[in-house]
């Protein structure tokens, strides 16, 4: 199957007919630029595997995607968007916001995704949003969470892997971000594995 024929298929009818390209890169990345209002919008869906897969690795993905992004017209809006399968770090200077759930470096690919993000000028808009109060793990330790992966062992605690990136000229845009549980509700019947 032609991964740029999903592509149609998961947009709306007003956004199909405004849509002036599309493709995909390798098995991980799809893309669709879409005529806008003030300006086009360059969107990128991406899976970038974790550090335990080899073909196609996280660093063979992160270059694709690089690749890309080196392609999209200077004035149009980036929006990035998937399971990046790593955590970036917390206050990074035109890259992410104090509602990160790290301060630490990811042991992973963090780091090229952070470089990415600079050398493109791509902020990771949803940590720029802070979270509702909710209680994860010991009832009575209720803490500000945005994350959007759970464990199926209840003792890890949560993880924030999936993000959505946004060009940083284009951030004020963005007015709110929040996590949706109801897709892996249905599907496992409670919050777990990846929320949208």
């Amino acid at each position: 199957m032609d991964p740029a024929a999903g592509v149609a298929i998961l947009l709306s009818n007003r956004m199909a007919k405004k849509t002036m390209s599309k493709g995909w890169v390798g098995t991980r990345i799809v893309w669709a630029r879409i005529e806008g209002p003030v300006c086009n919008l360059f969107i990128i869906v991406t899976y970038i595997p974790h550090k335990g897969r080899v073909n196609p690795s996280a660093q063979d993905t992160i270059k694709k995607l690089r690749e890309l992004l080196s392609t999209v017209r200077r004035h149009d809006c980036i929006i990035m968007m998937g399971d990046f399968n790593c955590q970036l770090r917390r206050n990074v200077e035109g890259c992410t916001g104090k509602w990160c759930m790290t301060t630490r470096q990811d042991n992973g690919h963090g780091e090229e995704v952070l470089d990415m993000l600079r050398e493109y000028d791509i902020c990771a808009a949803d940590t720029y949003f802070k979270p509702k109060k909710k209680k994860w793990g010991q009832e009575r330790r209720p803490r500000l969470c945005n994350a959007t992966y759970l464990a199926k062992d209840k003792n890890r605690l949560p993880r924030k892997l999936d993000y959505i990136c946004v060009s940083n000229r284009w951030r004020s845009m963005m007015i709110d971000l929040k996590v949706k549980w109801g897709a892996s509700i249905h599907r496992f019947g409670q919050k777990f594995d990846h929320g949208l």
